[in-house]
């Protein structure tokens, strides 16, 4: 079973206060891992400012999940982010 992801992706500090992030490049970002680890965009996704789910189909394959943890972690967006697991719906089945 493959559980879904949440990511908080905090407002960047510019030493002037808290800026949003930029979602353009978050979301182009997210298209690039998403088709070079053959998973679809619909599983990562920037739903609101500062979170990001990640909830793969629950047949994806191991290494496409992998793929795209990996993916997330090179660029730049998990640094010093907190992950949690967000239920599991498809282990009580």
């Amino acid at each position: 079973m493959i559980a879904a992801f949440l990511f908080l992706l905090p407002s960047l500090d510019n030493g002037a206060g808290a800026r949003p992030i930029d979602r353009p490049a978050i979301e182009r970002e997210i298209r690039r891992i998403t088709t070079a680890c053959h998973m679809p965009g619909s599983s990562l996704t920037l739903i609101a400012e500062g979170e990001l789910r990640f909830r793969p189909q629950p047949d994806s394959r191991y290494e496409n999940v992998d793929c795209v943890l990996a993916g997330l972690r090179k660029s730049g967006l998990l640094s010093r982010l907190p992950m949690g697991f967000v239920g599991n719906q498809a282990a009580g089945h």
